[in-house]
C-alpha cells in the first residue's frame, strides 16, 4: 500500500489572493442570487467540467514528476486510479466546502514550487492566477452538486467517520447503521498499531454482515488529521480509490491484511470516509453480476489463469480473503462452485476489462503479487471475457 502525504497547514494569511475578490456575502467563484448557474448540477456535469476545464491545468501545474506519479513521495492526488476525477475528489481535505477552504488552492510554494495561493511573501504569476480562478469556479460547482454530499465539500461527506485518537492494539468498530438504518448491526472494523514512533499500521480491516443484511462499500479512504484541525487530512492512503467491497449476509470480508501510513506523529487522529455505503441482501453477486455463478464449467476453464496459467498464482496471497478477494479452495475442483462465486465478486461481467480482478493485475496501482503485461495480459483478458460472457 502506498500513502499519499500532504504536508503543511492552512495559511492564515490572505485567502486566495490569486482569485478575483468575491462580491459581498459570497465566496470566490460562487454564484450570486438570480444567477442561472445556481441550479444544482448533476454528477455527469461536474465530472465533465472537471475533465474539460480543470484536469489539464492541474496535471500541468502539479502533476509533472510529482502529484500524478503513482508511488511518488509527493501526494498522488492526480493519479489516474481509476481516473483523475475520482482520485482528486476522494482525497480527504483537498476540496473544502468553498474555494477559500480548499487546500488545493491554499498550499503555499513548496518543492513543486508552484502555488495558487497569494500571501505576503508570494504572488502567483498571471498564468497560475488564471488557473486558480478556473479551479475555484469548479470547486463551487462541485460543492453545490449532488456529488458532494449536502453541498458541503469533502468535509461534509455523509459517509465520514469522525476522526478519533487511536488506541494502539485495540480494534475500532463502527456500526454502519449510523450511515443507513438498514445497516444496523453490520460493522466495519480495523486495528491501528504503532510502528516505531513515525508510522501507523492499519490491520484486520473487516466488513462483518449480520445474518440477514450485508454491506457494499465504495472507496474507503483512511487518513490522519491534526487534533486541532480534524476537517483537513494531513496524510491519506488512497489504494482503495474506486474499489468496491461487499460482505453478504452471514459473511465477513477482509479488505487487506494491513498497510502503513507514514509519517505519523503521536497525538494525530485517524479518520475514515467512504464514497457510498449501501445494504446488500440475499446472495447476489456484486460488481455487475446478477446472481450466483451460472457457468461453473466456464469458470473451471478460466481458473488456470489464476493459478499460474498467465503468471499469477493468486492462491498464495488470497486464500484468506485478503483484499476482498477470496481464492480459498481454488486448487480443489470439488469446490469450483463456491470458488466461482468468490471470484465473480471481483469481476464486472458487463465490462470485463474494468473488473477489479483484471485492473489489479494490469492497472497503475501497486499489487504485491506482481503484474501481467503484453501477451500475458491479453491472454488473461480473453479468457476472462469468454467466461464472463456466460455470466451476464
Amino acid at each position: 500500500m502506498f500513502p499519499l502525504i500532504l504536508s503543511g497547514c492552512l495559511d492564515a494569511g490572505p485567502p486566495l489572493g490569486a482569485v478575483d475578490d468575491p462580491k459581498p456575502g459570497t465566496q470566490p467563484g460562487q454564484a450570486t442570487a438570480g444567477d442561472q448557474s445556481a441550479a444544482v448540477p448533476d454528477a455527469a456535469e461536474v465530472k465533465a467540467k472537471f475533465e474539460s476545464n480543470v484536469q489539464a491545468l492541474l496535471l500541468s501545474d502539479c502533476g509533472t514528476n510529482c502529484h500524478a506519479a503513482a508511488g511518488a513521495s509527493a501526494p498522488g492526488f492526480l493519479v489516474a486510479a481509476p481516473d483523475v476525477f475520482t482520485t482528486f475528489t476522494s482525497f480527504p481535505g483537498l476540496i473544502g466546502a468553498t474555494p477559500a477552504a480548499s487546500r488545493v488552492l491554499l498550499k503555499d510554494p513548496h518543492l513543486g514550487p508552484k502555488s495558487y495561493h497569494a500571501s505576503t511573501a508570494y504572488t502567483p504569476p498571471p498564468e497560475l492566477a488564471a488557473h486558480a480562478k478556473i479551479i475555484a469556479d469548479w470547486i463551487t460547482l462541485y460543492a453545490a452538486s449532488k456529488v458532494s454530499a449536502g453541498g458541503a465539500g469533502d468535509a461534509g461527506r455523509k459517509h465520514h467517520i469522525v476522526p478519533f485518537l487511536p488506541v494502539f492494539g485495540t480494534a475500532k468498530t463502527v456500526d454502519l447503521g449510523e450511515f443507513d438504518p438498514a445497516l444496523g448491526g453490520v460493522s466495519f472494523s480495523f486495528t491501528p498499531l504503532a510502528v516505531g514512533a513515525t508510522q501507523i499500521q492499519i490491520k484486520d480491516i473487516t466488513i462483518k454482515a449480520t445474518a440477514s443484511v450485508g454491506a457494499k462499500l465504495k472507496t474507503p479512504v483512511f487518513a490522519t488529521y491534526a487534533a486541532s484541525a480534524p476537517d483537513v487530512a494531513i496524510q491519506a492512503d488512497a489504494d482503495y480509490l474506486g474499489a468496491v467491497f461487499s460482505a453478504f449476509p452471514g459473511n465477513s470480508t477482509v479488505l487487506s491484511p494491513s498497510f502503513t501510513i507514514f509519517p505519523y506523529v503521536a497525538g494525530q487522529l485517524v479518520g475514515l470516509s467512504f464514497d457510498t455505503v449501501s445494504p446488500t441482501t440475499g446472495a447476489a453477486v456484486d460488481m455487475g453480476a446478477t446472481g450466483a455463478c451460472k457457468n461453473v464449467p466456464g469458470f473451471a476453464a478460466f481458473k488456470p489463469m489464476l493459478t499460474g496459467g498467465a503468471g499469477p498464482q493468486c492462491q498464495q496471497c488470497h486464500d484468506n480473503g485478503a483484499g476482498g478477494f477470496n481464492t480459498s479452495g481454488i486448487l480443489n475442483s470439488a469446490a469450483d462452485a463456491a470458488t466461482c462465486q468468490g471470484v465473480l465478486l471481483n469481476t464486472t461481467p458487463a465490462s470485463p476489462a474494468t473488473s477489479p480482478l483484471y485492473v489489479a493485475l494490469t492497472g497503475p496501482k501497486q499489487h504485491p503479487g506482481g503484474k501481467i503485461t503484453g501477451a500475458a495480459a491479453t491472454t488473461f483478458l480473453n479468457a476472462l471475457t469468454t467466461w464472463l460472457n456466460t455470466e451476464k
